[in-house]
């Protein structure tokens, strides 16, 4: 009997499991809201980041992640001063999100990311480099990893 209940608890987990894990991002510390799609955005070799309309401090910050992103994946990012031709935008919001408050949105198309700081954003990016593999975070090259993607 012993037996059966606990085939049965690992037939319900490794039904229920890859539900949850496509809902999982592994992000700490946990996100004041967070909900998570299907799908992700892949970022191609060459990309560009916009820094259209935002505060030179705020651009300081773009430019300081696309150096990092770079030296940590090989790509070749560049910071663009045109929002329509950037993968990911970079917007002040329409509402003030707080000193350190940020808005993430990732689509297949493109991402944007709001903040009304340059504190907010540098926060924003910590995130982006976090949810990407773990080689972006700690700033090294990884042969291995040639995929980057955003779910």
């Amino acid at each position: 009997m012993k037996n059966k209940v606990l085939s049965l608890l690992l037939l319900l987990t490794l039904a229920v499991s890859p539900a949850l894990a496509q809902d999982f991002v592994n992000l700490t510390p946990k996100a004041k809201s967070m909900q998570v799609g299907s799908g992700q955005l892949v970022l191609p070799a060459v990309f560009a980041v916009s820094v259209e309309g935002l505060p030179e401090e705020m651009a300081a910050e773009v430019q300081k992640f696309v150096s990092a992103y770079n030296a940590a994946t090989g790509s070749e990012a560049t910071v663009s001063n045109t929002a329509a031709e950037a993968l990911i935008k970079v917007e002040l919001p329409v509402s003030n999100l707080g000193d350190e408050g940020y808005k993430i949105t990732v689509t297949g198309e493109g991402a944007t990311i709001q903040a009304s700081t340059a504190a907010g954003l540098y926060y924003a990016f910590q995130t982006v480099k976090k949810i990407l593999p773990p080689n972006v975070m700690a700033g090294v090259r990884d042969e291995a990893v040639t995929t980057y993607a955003l779910p």
